[in-house]
């Protein structure tokens, strides 16, 4: 913790908040493991054994062309992570929007896959 708050808590820094960079950077890799991880116990298959449930492939199975996946992918990655290395210098209430951004991309990258999931049954 003490490594942490010495990277990123700066003296220009407001709030604790940037203790969340590394996750905000992270958010996409982070969410991809989480999910499959998810969808793996859910069912019933050891999570170590490889599938096409990474959000990249999932992307594709909806329609997406693979190069487009990645590079959408690789889109909001980057927003995400250019967002979050403004933390350090931000107030609260721009920290707070910052991290209201973060909670919409992914529930809109959720919504996506969800609503791309039940389009299928159809």
């Amino acid at each position: 913790m003490l490594t942490l708050l010495e990277s990123y808590v700066t003296p220009a820094s407001h709030t604790l908040l940037p203790v969340l960079l590394p996750l905000l950077v992270l958010t996409v890799p982070v969410f991809d493991m989480v999910s499959v991880i998810v969808i793996r116990l859910r069912e019933g298959r050891p999570i170590y054994v490889g599938d096409r449930s990474h959000l990249s492939h999932r992307l594709v199975d909806r329609g997406l062309p693979p190069a487009l996946a990645v590079s959408f992918l690789y889109l909001v990655a980057a927003g995400l992570g250019l967002g979050a290395l403004l933390l350090p210098g931000l107030d609260l209430i721009d920290s707070i929007f910052l991290l209201a951004q973060w909670l919409v991309s992914l529930a809109l990258i959720s919504i996506l896959l969800v609503v791309g999931r039940q389009g299928e049954g159809k």
